[in-house]
């Protein structure tokens, strides 16, 4: 097992059998935001097959713009037994059966999934793609006046994208995966604080 970040790429978790050949691997990706750096500290198995990472996501810069203070956070990546943050995230991986909580998430849709919903802080959005072209594509966040508060452009598709939520206020909230200016498929999200 392991992980492993690039600065500008992807944290990607990968999982082999006892005999070196991979059983899966999973691409995870910080959606910009005040927090500049992310970095990893530990990675351990768990019961359920899954792994739990620990790092840190951080501002070193004091004359950056988006530095804000505290200028470090700790955060902690939870995966299930197939590698998914978002259960369900590979239809063709069988879980197997343990004594966690199931979380219910919405059902896969043509091109992503989401959780949670409700939501507090982070927002996890796994990016299948469903064989669309990249270009032109945006993730952006209304709300219920249809003001944009947010937005970021997937860079690759098969990527589980986390977003920060913690900064919004509390309500319901507009999720739209647009091409240029067709939407593609959009859902609700409520904030709580």
């Amino acid at each position: 097992d392991s992980l492993s970040w690039a600065e500008d790429n992807p944290i990607i978790l990968v999982k082999y059998d006892s005999l070196g050949n991979m059983l899966w691997n999973r691409k995870f990706s910080y959606v910009d935001s005040y927090q500049d750096y992310h970095d990893i500290y530990d990675l351990k198995s768990t019961s359920d097959g899954g792994f739990i990472a620990v790092g840190e996501a951080s501002d070193n810069d004091e004359e950056s713009p988006n530095f804000v203070f505290p200028n470090a956070q700790a955060w902690i990546l939870k995966v299930d037994g197939c590698g998914c943050l978002v259960p369900g995230c590979d239809s063709d991986c069988v879980v197997p059966n343990c004594a966690t909580e199931i979380v219910d998430f919405p059902p896969f849709d043509s091109y992503f999934i989401y959780g949670p919903n409700p939501v507090s802080q982070s927002l996890n959005l796994y990016f299948d793609g469903g064989g669309i072209n990249l270009e032109g594509l945006s993730f952006r966040l209304y709300d219920l006046t249809g003001r944009l508060i947010d937005q970021f452009t997937p860079y690759q598709s098969q990527t589980t994208y986390i977003w920060d939520m913690e900064h919004l206020a509390s309500g319901e909230y507009l999720i739209c995966l647009c091409q240029d200016d067709r939407v593609l498929q959009q859902t609700k999200v409520v904030k709580l604080d």
